[in-house]
């Protein structure tokens, strides 16, 4: 596991929509935003099953994660993740707390019942953080 600078961290502190990079079948880049924690050492992200980024992370065991200072793009962080885990259990209240991160409110949509956490480790960072 790469270990991320101080400075790093409380970058990602911050409320930004995390850009999760993952490649299709026939190899083109699919871009989705997505919101994220980053906690001891990990990022974690949550989604639908279902949705296609996700269902790419678990084929190709990895993703990139691209974050962007809303403030100033030249103030970013780039990072090649490989995938611990994807798990359900815990996932309808983690999408809670990412709502309650990013809006201050319960997360408004229905939550389905095919909702997962994927836990993310970083193995390189790039960026100017």
């Amino acid at each position: 596991m790469v270990m991320l600078s101080e400075k790093q961290k409380e970058f990602l502190k911050k409320p930004i929509t995390v850009l999760v990079g993952t490649k299709r079948k026939d190899g083109s880049v699919h871009l989705n935003p997505a919101w994220f924690e980053f906690e001891d050492g990990y990022f974690y992200l949550n989604s639908a099953k279902e949705r296609f980024w996700p269902r790419h992370i678990e084929r190709d065991q990895q993703a990139t994660l691209a974050f962007y200072d809303p403030e100033s793009f030249y103030t970013n962080l780039e990072v090649v993740a490989k995938l611990v885990e994807i798990k359900k259990e815990g996932a309808a209240e983690h999408i809670n707390k990412l709502s309650h991160r990013y809006t201050g409110k319960d997360y408004s949509l229905p939550i389905g019942k095919d909702r997962i956490i994927l836990k993310l480790e970083p193995i390189k960072v790039y960026g100017s953080v």
